[in-house]
């Protein structure tokens, strides 16, 4: 490829520009202040062409990149990475030499294009043709600076520097005023109004605003020096699919409010579900009117589920849509599994972290509420002394949300779980009875536990629940919440003695007393607990266990000559626990035991 000399040569700061080199226009704007001319600005307007020369550019690849690399090169130079203000502009070519001083970027433009030959471009300076004119026209300033400086991260935010500083020298024979002097210039030029579109980032979100996130100044009195570094931030561009599932999402920003985030993807091999987690922070624009209560009514405003739940859809479905995805676990859950904010009304922020997950026992849950869910285990424990089976149902109350709402949630399921005596547990752990022991129909769990254990743990927010049911026998229709008996009976037997012979020692002889009745002996026991800790419920339960008491009694005294000996009753307010007892006594017919002589 031929390398033709550049005959004229245009160039700002360092910047040249390359053929075909643009066309250069210039007028002169005179100042005058009492008849006379206080000082001269000169506006350059360039207009250009970008385009592909076939002696001077490579003639393979594609045209569109070509002229957008070089058109990028243009906008970096004036407008792009960094703004350089205050450069010089020169055009040196065929006999002819122009120099400019100091110029400040104005507008830079391209034209719409389908990139296909070349591009338009034009660019707007002013300058001044000396130092002394730049002076006189920003008065009693010198070394200034105005950059503006850009950042953008894969999220799509762009982070602004904005840079103003100039050192003031004296105007005045009497007062030393070069500081204010420097200081009024910075402040002239401070905030948005004077900036240059950026014209490198693509894709900019429609309501990108510059939100002003912080400001710092420095002041040297002595030296008259003053500058400010003004920072901002805007959204380019929101995430987007191939099918556009984030068509509906909340605006990322707003004129003066700005939402930035990332979301983490937390799915570990083998795991039983995924985890997501939505972090970032809503931002109020210092630099406007927008109040303290207008960026808390905005961050409460953001649908934050529907956000992260299409980015889990996308996730689980993969980037093409073609990934399968779990037949049952296509949403997140609505509830999240943590919820925590720092608000910080000094610097106008609201940052926060939210955890999100697919754990579908919050649908799944056999034992549930609309926030809480019971998650238990079943285990079973056979005497087989007693053939008495006894069932646990042990596990936790688990609540999605912040930590108050977990305490308060985690009580209206446990109260759930208590009512009637524990009833929907005992369904539950029945269930399981039916399925461990499908022979034993004959039997069911008694209607109220043997103990019940409960524990909460307020930072944590959880509460841990346990209950025990059996299979043994149990009074129907009862309000005691636990009864056990005894009945032990010293049965009227024949009695024998024997008497020594007085023949033969060692030998005894053994009579017959043959009597017709003697008295037996029947001790009844019961012990109960009551079913509330209350009088009510205390002698409603004194007045059952004696009913059970004498319903055992009648059932084993038949005899004649019924005789009380000894009665009983121990009472334990603080256990709700009864203990009643009674001996009895009866005539009754004789059991005779036949004994038999075995010859040697």
């Amino acid at each position: 490829m031929a390398n033709y000399p550049q005959e004229v040569k245009v160039k700002y700061g360092s910047f040249e520009f390359p053929v075909p080199t643009p066309f250069v226009s210039k007028t002169f704007s005179n100042n005058y202040v009492g008849g006379d001319i206080f000082s001269t600005t000169v506006n350059v307007n360039l207009s250009g062409k970008i385009a592909l020369l076939p002696k001077r550019d490579d003639n393979a690849g594609n045209d569109y990149l070509k002229l957008s690399q070089k058109r990028d090169e243009i906008a970096e130079a004036f407008s792009g990475a960094l703004r350089k203000n205050f450069q010089d502009f020169s055009v040196i070519g065929h006999g002819t030499e122009f120099h400019l001083k100091n110029c400040s970027v104005e507008s830079l433009t391209f034209t719409d294009s389908n990139y296909v030959g070349f591009v338009d471009y034009s660019i707007s300076l002013v300058g001044y043709k000396s130092d002394k004119d730049f002076y006189t026209a920003n008065y009693g300033v010198s070394e200034p600076v105005d950059n503006w400086q850009y950042s953008e991260d894969n999220s799509g935010m762009v982070t602004v520097a904005h840079t103003i500083s100039a050192r003031g020298y004296n105007t005045n024979n009497t007062t030393l005023n070069a500081y204010l002097k420097a200081k009024a210039f910075v402040e002239s030029r401070k905030g948005v109004s004077l900036k240059v579109n950026q014209a490198l980032n693509k894709n900019v979100h429609p309501n990108s605003t510059l939100i002003l996130t912080s400001k710092s100044e420095t002041a040297d009195r002595l030296g008259g020096a003053y500058s400010i570094t003004e920072n901002y931030s805007f959204i380019t561009n929101e995430a987007s699919g191939a099918k556009g599932e984030e068509a509906n999402l909340p605006s990322m920003q707003t004129a003066n409010i700005m939402l930035t985030y990332d979301i983490a993807i937390d799915e570990q091999q083998g795991g039983d579900f995924i985890t997501m987690t939505l972090a970032g922070q809503v931002t109020g624009n210092k630099d406007s009117e927008t109040t303290w209560s207008e960026i808390k009514s905005d961050f409460k405003s953001r649908d934050f589920y529907n956000l992260i739940n299409k980015a889990y859809k996308r996730h689980i479905k993969g980037s093409n849509g073609t990934r399968p995805g779990g037949s049952t676990n296509l949403e997140l859950n609505q509830e999240p599994v943590s919820f925590s904010i720092s608000p910080d009304e000094d610097a106008r922020t609201i940052a926060f972290s939210i955890v999100y997950d697919n754990n579908q026992l919050f649908s799944n849950a056999k034992i549930k509420n609309a926030s809480s869910y019971f998650d238990y285990n079943v285990s079973f424990d056979h005497d087989n002394i007693t053939d008495i089976v006894t069932v646990n149902c042990s596990g936790t109350i688990i609540t999605r949300g912040a930590l108050e709402k977990k305490n308060r949630d985690n009580l209206i399921l446990l109260d759930l779980m208590l009512a009637n005596n524990s009833k929907l547990i005992r369904d539950e752990a029945q269930s399981m009875y039916n399925k461990m022991f499908p022979t034993r129909t004959q039997y069911v769990l008694a209607p109220r536990p043997t103990s019940i254990s409960v524990s909460k743990d307020d930072f944590n927010g959880t509460i841990n629940y346990s209950a025990e049911f059996t299979d043994k026998d149990f009074p129907e229709n009862s309000k005691l919440r636990d009864l056990n008996y005894s009945v032990a009976v010293s049965p009227a037997m024949q009695m024998y003695t024997s008497v020594p012979s007085c023949l033969q020692n060692g030998h005894y002889l053994v009579y017959d007393m043959k009597l017709n009745t003697k008295r037996e002996g029947v001790e009844v026991g019961t012990t109960a607990i009551a079913d509330d800790r209350d009088e009510t419920s205390f002698s409603e339960a004194e007045t059952e266990i004696v009913s059970v008491n004498d319903y055992l009694k009648d059932s084993f005294l038949d005899g004649n000559v019924k005789r009380l000996e000894s009665q009983n009753k121990v009472e334990n307010k603080d256990t709700s626990s009864i203990t009643y007892s009674r001996a009895f006594s009866q005539e009754k017919n004789v059991n005779t035991v036949e004994l038999n002589r075995l010859d040697t």
